[in-house]
């Protein structure tokens, strides 16, 4: 539920964050430790971001819904797989057109502010 210290000491050391759709990949524990708290803990502090562990493509996700008053829509998922039990990649999915999967697995496009 947003504890991002947890996320990154579970951070394997050549842990790779790609970034579709901009044309940025992030790399290894300390670049991706940096990115994770200057980008997504900002995201998380001055939007109205909840984030929910889910699953996705047969492994664990944090889904982020961005909220307008009691009703969160899906703004993005990151599909985390392991190496070692350890984060060893971290598939970011941010446009709508790659959301349709997930929806036609199950994923919620909208949740309720509980």
């Amino acid at each position: 539920k947003g504890d991002l210290a947890t996320v990154i000491g579970r951070l394997h050391n050549d842990v790779t964050f790609p970034l579709p759709p901009l044309r940025k990949w992030v790399r290894w524990r300390a670049e991706v430790s940096r990115f994770l708290l200057s980008r997504v803990r900002l995201v998380m502090e001055n939007h109205r971001f909840r984030t929910e562990a889910v699953e996705a493509n047969g492994t664990v996700a944090v889904a982020f819904y961005r909220f307008d008053e009691a009703e969160g829509t899906l703004f993005a998922l990151q599909v985390l797989e392991a190496k070692d039990e350890r984060i060893h990649v971290i598939d970011h999915f941010m446009t709508a057109s790659a959301h349709e999967a997930f929806f036609g697995a199950g994923l919620a496009r909208r949740v309720r502010l509980a």
